[in-house]
């Protein structure tokens, strides 16, 4: 009983073939869509380093003829690699793989007592550095020399700075202040000329306004008296564009209708009559509206405008003109 147990059937090793057979296919697929191991350069054939990622550096190092005859070459390698820090690699061969992510180094002795290191890294600038070793040692030259050499590697293999954001400009200010949706609140002093009335009328006004995008719409309550002590009280609506020149200059144009009450504003030919004591008339005043804003803080507008108009009296059928001028502090917000 123990040795058939031990035994593999025919039938056992026949199924164990059949699996292996249909597992090779998937594990050779898998193998072929693994990702490719990553180049120097982060190339096609390999996955693109982040830039966060630390790659080790490779430097290479190349001595003319003169300055070979001059310098430790394995001198320069060794104290370059020291002085780069960790991860630093500096093959004793001056060349390598085309493809290879590597900081190349030039070192030549054109006059006698000049040194000239020539350091270039990928994507970056050539730097050339002259070594002045007038009256020194060759040995002390040779470290003088892989310092010049440490420093440019190491200046151009340092992470790149991310240029600043550039500030906007005040014409793209403007454009996203007139996309945004406002409130309004203000009041201000007003002063009117009117041809009908024969005369001028100072008062106040407050108004609530929204702003949109495109057009505005503001409702306004005016409380104005004349010299002799008439009053004109009325509610005005109105709709109109505003043109942002800047971040802190606006300019408004639009048109408005408002509805007036008077009481005890009569015209000269009227004043020879006896005042009524319930002397109260209604008055139609269609007008334009011309404004520019200047902004005093973040909220807060300065606003100065006029609105000229007519008005219409329908008891008597009659139109006059109308010309008033506004100076208002307003609050703006969201």
């Amino acid at each position: 009983m123990s040795h058939r147990a031990d035994r593999h059937s025919p039938c056992s090793i026949l199924g164990a073939t059949v699996v292996a057979a249909l597992l090779w296919p998937s594990t050779s697929r898998a193998q072929d869509a693994a990702p490719a191991a990553p180049n120097g350069n982060g190339g096609p054939n390999g996955t693109a380093h982040t830039p966060e990622e630390k790659r080790p550096i490779v430097v290479r190092i190349a001595l003319s003829k003169t300055a070979a005859e001059k310098l430790s070459e394995q001198r320069v390698r060794r104290l370059v690699e020291l002085q780069v820090g960790a991860g630093a690699s500096v093959p004793s061969e001056a060349t390598g793989p085309l493809d290879e992510n590597a900081v190349r180094v030039y070192i030549d002795l054109p006059e006698p007592t000049v040194v000239v290191v020539q350091v270039q890294a990928p994507d970056r600038r050539l730097e050339t550095r002259n070594v002045d070793v007038a009256g020194l040692p060759w040995e002390v030259a040779t470290r003088f020399v892989a310092t010049a050499a440490s420093q440019s590697i190491s200046a151009l293999t340092a992470p790149r700075r991310k240029p600043r954001p550039r500030p906007p400009s005040p014409e793209e200010v403007a454009r996203e202040l007139a996309k945004r949706p406002w409130l309004e609140v203000s009041a201000g002093l007003e002063a009117v000329y009117s041809s009908d009335l024969e005369t001028a009328l100072f008062g106040s006004r407050v108004r609530l306004g929204y702003h949109g995008p495109i057009l505005s719409e503001a409702i306004s309550l005016a409380a104005l008296g004349s010299i002799d002590a008439g009053l004109w009280t009325e509610v005005d609506v109105s709709a109109f564009h505003r043109i942002w020149i800047g971040p802190d200059v606006r300019v408004g144009l639009g048109f408005g209708f408002a509805l007036a009450f008077t009481k005890d504003l009569r015209r000269e030919e009227e004043l020879a009559a006896p005042a009524s004591d319930n002397d109260v008339e209604l008055w139609v005043r269609p007008h334009a509206l011309a404004s520019i804003d200047f902004r005093l803080a973040p909220e807060a507008w300065l606003r100065a405008g006029v609105d000229p108009g007519a008005t219409i009296d329908p008891n008597r059928d009659q139109v006059g003109l109308w010309l008033g001028g506004t100076v208002a502090l307003g609050y703006e917000g969201w």
